[in-house]
């Protein structure tokens, strides 16, 4: 290493909750893209109850990629796809975790199924 720390040193000029710190660290550290990926892909997991059915992801600019096991799946989760997309909204809305990014107001604004 170049003699800098790998820690990120936080301002202390008031206290600031857990929530804030984390946040903060997480955007320090560049984590945030990431993250919010792993949050989506969890939350589709958890909405569509399809997690052990889904062979891959891809999430790119407000579009959730979702491969399937199965063409019958496929085509019946082709109806519900808007639907989905608003839950999974719900969901990362409601998590702590996810951290929104500036004028974007729903993450998840299309799902396409391969």
């Amino acid at each position: 290493m170049n003699g800098q720390s790998p820690y990120v040193r936080l301002d202390r000029r008031e206290a600031r909750g857990m929530d804030e710190t984390v946040t903060a660290l997480i955007r320090t550290l560049g984590l945030t893209s990431r993250l919010n990926t792993r949050r989506i892909f969890a939350a589709w997991d958890s909405v569509s109850g399809l997690g052990d059915k889904t062979l891959r992801r891809y999430y790119r600019d407000g579009k959730l990629y979702i491969t399937l096991s199965s063409s019958m799946l496929r085509t019946r989760i082709g109806y519900e796809k808007d639907l989905l997309a608003a839950k999974i909204n719900e969901v990362l809305a409601g998590d702590s975790l996810y951290t929104p990014l500036k004028g974007q107001e729903k993450p998840v604004k299309e799902i396409v199924l391969k």
